[in-house]
């Protein structure tokens, strides 16, 4: 794994071959979870306010489903290290006006000091080898105005409801919550947590907002944040 590891992009496409090979959790596990998943991209746009006059990017934007969920922007721009996940995006997303996919790793963005008014990045900062490197990338491409929308899992919730899930015997219902044998997520490199969220964006941003998704149990983090200069 280390050795794959090296090259980011290729461990990426290993890991987008292997667990969206059937879909993603988007496309499958049982109807509610589809639809939650769904929401929170949702959630995430809504609270963005994208308009016509904003350049707007997602980062780690995987096969595109947070992209077709913005109505609306001067230009949205979507970044993913995976080529197996870009090729897949563009016959999703490729077509819509003013959309540009590009391959990139976050950890060394092509992009200007200051340029997007918007970054959004769903489920993407735990799989990365340093996540405070992305957050200092995202503070110098946004603009000194601009809003930090990220999701990430609630990694010790998502594990408990695994648990159970197996106890029980119920499992097959979250389909799409994909885990290795050792029912650990080899995909995720950090254990994301609000903590842990904090830790890492210290000094880069102030977390504006913060909710817990869904509200029963506390799967997802969704926060808005703002640029500290």
């Amino acid at each position: 794994m280390s050795e794959v590891k090296n090259s980011l992009s290729e461990w990426n496409d290993l890991m987008v071959q292997k667990y969206h090979k059937d879909g993603t959790r988007f496309e499958k596990g049982f109807y509610l979870k589809r639809k939650m998943e769904l929401q929170i991209l949702q959630k995430m746009v809504k609270m963005a306010k994208p308009d016509s006059k904003k350049k707007i990017a997602d980062i780690g934007c995987g096969e595109g489903f947070l992209i077709k969920e913005i109505p609306i922007g001067e230009k949205i721009v979507g970044i993913e290290i995976s080529t197996t996940a870009l090729r897949r995006a563009k016959k999703i997303v490729g077509f819509k006006k003013n959309v540009f996919l590009i391959q990139g790793d976050a950890q060394k963005l092509p992009i200007p000091d200051n340029y997007f008014d918007i970054i959004l990045c769903s489920e993407m900062l735990e799989h990365v080898p340093d996540t405070q490197i992305v957050l200092k990338e995202f503070n110098r491409i946004l603009s000194k105005t601009g809003l930090l929308i990220v999701s990430i899992p609630n990694e010790k919730q998502v594990q408990k409801l695994l648990d159970l899930s197996r106890k029980f015997k119920f499992s097959r219902l979250i389909e799409g919550v994909s885990t290795s044998e050792n029912d650990q997520n080899e995909w995720h490199l950090q254990d994301a947590s609000v903590e842990w969220l904090k830790e890492k964006s210290l000094n880069l941003f102030s977390i504006e907002k913060l909710i817990n998704y869904p509200k029963i149990f506390n799967l997802r983090i969704i926060a808005t944040l703002k640029k500290l200069e």
